[in-house]
């Protein structure tokens, strides 16, 4: 019993420490409350399984959406910078590239079609609309490339 109460030198009462984790107590405070670290904490939540907090079980097709045009955009960016690299030096690569933002591309229409399809209202449906505008100026970026 006095290694479940916390004593000095007992080790830290981890069913308490549970307890207080499920009940959403602050981690910093849990973490002087108990006297434990948060390499302790997260070695015992792996090791014994506990349930994850703060994990929405809510799929944010927008977020992710948006997530999904500044990857795109970021390696179109890359590409372009390599490409024009590729142009001063004389030499001609880049094919994987393209075929990767042209992959890329096409599961971004995708998501966008799950969107369209989850969403209601009318601030989804013009969200959606200027998706494709911006999914159509992509695709004809990547059309630039594969020609220049």
């Amino acid at each position: 019993m006095v290694a479940e109460l916390g004593d000095e030198g007992s080790g830290p009462d981890w069913k308490a420490i549970r307890a207080d984790y499920e009940d959403g107590l602050v981690l910093s405070i849990l973490y002087v409350k108990h006297g434990i670290s948060s390499s302790q904490l997260s070695g015992r939540i792996n090791k014994e399984a506990w349930p994850r907090r703060n994990r929405s079980r809510v799929v944010d097709r927008p977020l992710i959406i948006t997530r999904m045009f500044r990857v795109l955009e970021r390696q179109v960016i890359d590409l372009e910078m390599e490409m024009s690299d590729m142009a001063r030096s004389g030499t001609r690569s880049g094919d994987k590239e393209v075929a990767l933002l042209g992959k890329l591309a096409g599961t971004l229409g995708k998501l966008m079609e799950f969107h369209a399809e989850a969403g209601e209202g009318r601030r989804t449906k013009a969200r959606t609309r200027q998706m494709t505008d911006v999914h159509h100026k992509l695709i004809e970026r990547i059309e630039q490339l594969k020609r220049g």
